[in-house]
């Protein structure tokens, strides 16, 4: 029984953990020069996303202090970090461009013991530098790109 009880506890903490709904969208590989992916969009709540040219899309999430506050995160942190990034699907997802549309998609919290639902933005990109998004938590926003490098690595074991 303790046995049983052992292996249940593993497979709930391994599992469960990344228990995720699947994404509807695909990765592709963006190869467009309509918007900047070499840093990361930030409104004026400073809420803040990385796009990369893999197609993956990064949740910032919001309520950051300021731009230098956003880079510091993303490079010198625990979030630049890749194991760190790598324990949770959350905030991963993907994007897809139709210019001037954009189409993006990423798992983020939901309540304990279910999977990570996905939340889906649409967009238009405005020029390479700017992006409004309708359907934003908060609802329509306008993004704007700010330079930042070295980006966190885009690799990551929910997204092939």
């Amino acid at each position: 029984m303790m046995y049983l009880s052992v292996i249940f506890i593993w497979f709930f903490l391994t599992y469960c953990s990344t228990w995720r709904k699947p994404l509807r969208l695909t990765r592709i590989d963006y190869v467009g020069n309509e918007f900047k992916t070499n840093g990361f969009y930030y409104n004026r709540s400073l809420g803040n996303f990385l796009v990369y040219v893999n197609g993956i899309y990064l949740h910032g999430g919001t309520g950051q202090e300021s731009l230098d506050a956003i880079t510091y995160k993303w490079t010198k942190s625990k979030f630049s970090e890749s194991d760190f990034l790598n324990k949770t699907a959350m905030d991963w997802g993907v994007f897809q461009i139709n210019y001037p549309s954009i189409l993006i998609e990423h798992w983020h919290g939901g309540d304990v013991g279910t999977p990570y639902p996905t939340a889906t933005y649409h967009g238009k990109i405005l020029n390479d530098t700017t992006i409004v998004l309708y359907d934003w938590p908060t609802g329509q926003d306008t993004f704007y790109y700010h330079p930042m490098s070295p980006k966190p690595d885009s690799t990551n074991r929910f997204i092939k």
